[in-house]
């Protein structure tokens, strides 16, 4: 799958307003008023676009993947990134891969969404590297580190699901990364004990 530079072609303009609703007080102030976390009260404000809509209408699944990924980025960057950041792969999807690709198959369009959340992630330096640190795997192995954000931000029925469509979406890299989340979760039992 060819990566797309998001930066240039799917720019989100914000507009004032919106970047008031994107401060991190006025975030916390909607999760709290509201009770839920921080990350459904910044996706409330994304609901509103039309490209998220459209986004939504093709697959449920998006609504947890970028729950998921927002809170992937929380520790490294705030409201207002993170808005930027989700709102250019959904806007992406919506423009591109829904509407110019409609004759793709389900399954494949939703890859092609993940892949860029992927993609994006493993971009941010300080979250690579971390992410290789916690888990025990070099910050190079981009194989490795691809297949555990995919496990971080799908849930098991979209992995499944990559996995029993015949092309067979992110094959290599839930095979390479099987050992190191292993690890990870037998470390974090042995630590919970």
């Amino acid at each position: 799958m060819r990566r797309h530079n998001l930066e240039e072609s799917y720019s989100i303009a914000l507009t004032s307003k919106r970047i008031r609703e994107l401060e991190e007080d006025n975030i916390r102030k909607i999760a709290h008023a509201r009770g839920i976390s921080e990350e459904e009260a910044l996706f409330s404000l994304m609901k509103s676009q039309p490209c998220m809509f459209g986004a939504m209408s093709d697959w449920d699944d998006i609504r947890s993947i970028s729950l998921a990924v927002m809170h992937e980025l929380r520790p490294y960057q705030s409201y207002q990134d993170i808005y930027v950041f989700v709102m250019r792969v959904v806007n992406l999807y919506d423009t591109q891969i829904i509407s110019v690709l409609r004759t793709f198959s389900d399954v494949r369009r939703l890859a092609y969404f993940v892949h860029e959340m992927i993609e994006g992630l493993l971009e941010i330096p300080l979250y690579q590297t971390n992410l290789a640190k916690e888990y025990g795997v070099s910050p190079d192995d981009k194989i490795i580190l691809r297949g555990i954000v995919l496990n971080r931000i799908t849930s098991p029925e979209v992995r499944k699901l990559f996995q029993d469509d015949r092309s067979r979406y992110f094959r290599a890299e839930s095979f390479c990364a099987m050992e190191a989340l292993q690890h990870h979760r037998e470390r974090q039992l042995a630590t919970s004990v």
